[in-house]
């Protein structure tokens, strides 16, 4: 950004949390209405800030140590996400964390000295380093915060009381700090990327692991996903991020004014995501932003059932975790328009299985195939985040049964609530969706585009009950 801007200095992820806290708070908290619900959703959502800021320096201090991973487990250093593991050269190149060149966003200045990785007794794994215990509990700070909200979407039914809480900032106003907030966003990922790109020594090595970590998809051994977005080459990963951001913005703004009739609310939901920090430390993961995307447009288009579920249909062939809303969506569309949801969504994972043939490689199809419908065993090694017994985590025997907690709560929503409606449809598929942080093997809990923007429509929505099948979806039988 300082090529285009003069003196430009990035904002480092500690002081913008800061920073942005005091903004959502000043444009968005109800001094008026000290105790109600929308104040306590925008705690909840500062409140993901500390364990982000865990999870990021505790993967940058593994990065700049150069910690040593044991054998088996890969040479992956440092992502508590789904990123590609780096391998052996690019753990050597990071050791050169004190270049000169390193800008403000990327430099911690507590890091411990390497002596701490060192191995323990003879035959036992070696204990934790400060780094790892650090991002550890960064991802218990946010599945404890997960644990809240998933309480919260799953009570949202029962509030049918929602009084009109407009930002307290104008909507000329909220648009300008929106574009601003997208325009930093897209040119600092632009041009940044561009530089590492072009010339590879402008930056250190750590900031250029931790970039390549971010702008790649799921690598093919980290769980259910679709192999052709994993082959997608950086520039197209980039750039389908930036759509995905912008289409995830833009549809919250639809959303509210065409189902909502609001659509100052939108733009606050809008600007709200754009702000809070994990956006922009997410800003090149295509596995966090584009499932996003496409389940926010399945509410845009919940009025017609077969553009639903081809968005839904979609997003599970991207990441697998949306088919655990179907019994949801059928439900809700089950007086009216449910074969024409079913329709869709088998049509796009149809489309997504011809895709994922044209590119598969040397690889094996079927395998692929199974990876993106999830028809894999649950790994029970070599995981991340709680579930990373090097850094003192779970045992991953305790992922089988909360992967059957949330089966069936996601096969209870056939029945629960009896009364389905739009905002039934947001709160709930959110909670499914957040649901999968508890037993995602690979950095859960990091993953919070997958309901944040459904989260958002939930916290500014009016009362929807009069949204059921019945009376918004059109029949296709023709008049006599």
């Amino acid at each position: 950004m300082n090529e285009i801007l003069f003196q430009y200095q990035p904002v480092s992820p500690g002081t913008w949390v800061y920073l942005s806290s005091l903004l959502m708070i000043g444009l968005f908290f109800k001094f008026s209405r000290f105790w109600s619900v929308r104040n306590l959703d925008l705690l909840m959502l500062i409140l993901l800030a500390p364990g982000l800021l865990m999870v990021h320096f505790g993967q940058l201090g593994q990065l700049n140590t150069n910690e040593q991973t044991p054998t088996g487990q890969g040479d992956k250093v440092g992502s508590g996400d789904s990123g590609d593991a780096n391998d052996t050269g690019d753990a050597d190149a990071a050791d050169n964390g004190d270049n000169t060149d390193t800008p403000a966003a990327e430099t911690n200045t507590d890091v411990e000295p390497k002596a701490e990785a060192s191995a323990g007794p003879p035959g036992l794994a070696p204990p934790p380093t400060q780094s790892q215990r650090t991002e550890y509990w960064g991802y218990v700070w946010l599945l404890t915060v997960n644990l809240v909200w998933l309480l919260r979407m799953l009570l949202d039914t029962g509030l049918t009381r929602r009084p009109l809480l407009t930002p307290n900032l104008s909507v000329g106003g909220m648009a300008f700090i929106g574009v601003a907030l997208f325009a930093f966003l897209a040119g600092h990922s632009i041009f940044q990327s561009s530089i590492v790109d072009a010339v590879p020594g402008t930056v250190s090595d750590v900031v250029t692991a931790r970039m390549e970590q971010f702008l790649r998809f799921q690598s093919p051994d980290k769980g259910p996903g679709n192999a052709a977005l994993d082959a997608l080459p950086i520039g197209a990963n980039r750039t389908i991020a930036l759509l995905s951001h912008f289409a995830i913005v833009f549809g919250l703004v639809m959303v509210s004014w065409r189902h909502f009739g609001n659509a100052t609310n939108g733009i606050g939901a809008a600007t709200l995501y754009l702000m809070i920090p994990y956006t922009s430390q997410m800003t090149g993961r295509i596995d966090h932003c584009l499932p996003a995307a496409l389940l926010i447009w399945a509410i845009f288009f919940y009025r017609r059932p077969l553009l639903a579920g081809l968005f839904i249909g979609a997003a599970i062939g991207c990441i697998y975790y949306p088919l655990f809303m179907v019994p949801l969506w059928l439900s809700f569309y089950w007086r009216r328009g449910w074969i024409r949801f079913l329709v869709g969504a088998l049509v796009a994972l149809a489309l997504m299985t011809l895709a994922l043939r044209l590119t598969t490689g040397s690889g094996s199809f079927l395998e692929d195939l199974q990876r993106m419908f999830g028809v894999i065993r649950p790994a029970m090694e070599g995981l991340e985040g709680v579930w990373n017994t090097r850094a003192g985590g779970w045992s991953a025997v305790y992922r089988l049964p909360v992967l059957c907690a949330v089966l069936v709560l996601g096969l209870s929503m056939i029945l629960w609530p009896a009364q389905k409606n739009l905002a039934t449809l947001i709160s709930c598929s959110a909670a499914m969706m957040l649901c999968s942080q508890f037993w995602h093997g690979y950095g859960g809990g990091l993953y919070i585009a997958w309901y944040l923007p459904l989260a958002l429509l939930m916290i500014f929505r009016p009362n929807l009950e009069d949204r059921v099948a019945q009376s918004v979806v059109k029949t296709t039988r023709r008049k006599q």
